[in-house]
């Protein structure tokens, strides 16, 4: 990544916001935006520590004069055909009890495996068949209907 691209041989005193957004752009063409935004970060924060810790004698972070490309975490796929019939089927005898059960709710409601594993009893409304998420990966609240009656397991 980083020690493969031209930006390894520059100097932190000589580095400027086009040999950043250059980087940024190079990065854009072979992998995902949260890849070029965690290496953009470790890019940042090196020059942090040299500023900071060091005494560098630099002006900037020129990092921070570099747009951040957004990432967008919606997901798209979705199971068809016969892939959640497989699914389920491949779930039988396993050694995992409620395996099959947690990948229905993870089915039926498009709940990621974080927030089920997070959920407590007191996030669950049984009588209204709700599911309250109070923190998401995207940092905000949602609630999850559950309303398609409950598939039996066995």
């Amino acid at each position: 990544m980083l020690k493969r691209h031209d930006i390894a041989y520059r100097t932190m005193v000589g580095l400027s916001p086009q040999d950043i957004s250059s980087f940024h752009d190079e990065r854009l063409k072979t992998v995902a935006p949260s890849t070029t935004v965690r290496e953009l970060a470790i890019l940042s924060h090196v020059l942090e520590v040299a500023i900071r810790d060091w005494g560098l004698p630099l002006g900037r972070n020129v990092v921070k004069l570099v747009r951040r490309p957004v990432i967008r975490n919606e997901r798209k796929r979705r199971l068809e055909g016969n892939e959640e019939q497989r699914l389920l089927g491949g779930c039988d005898g396993g050694k995992i009890p409620f395996f099959k059960t947690l990948l229905i709710l993870a089915i039926e409601t498009g709940m990621r495996r974080g927030e089920i594993l997070g959920l407590r009893w007191t996030d669950i409304a049984h009588n209204r068949r709700v599911i309250t998420l109070t923190m998401t990966k995207n940092g905000s609240g949602r609630m999850k209907c559950l309303c398609h009656s409950v598939r039996s397991t066995h």
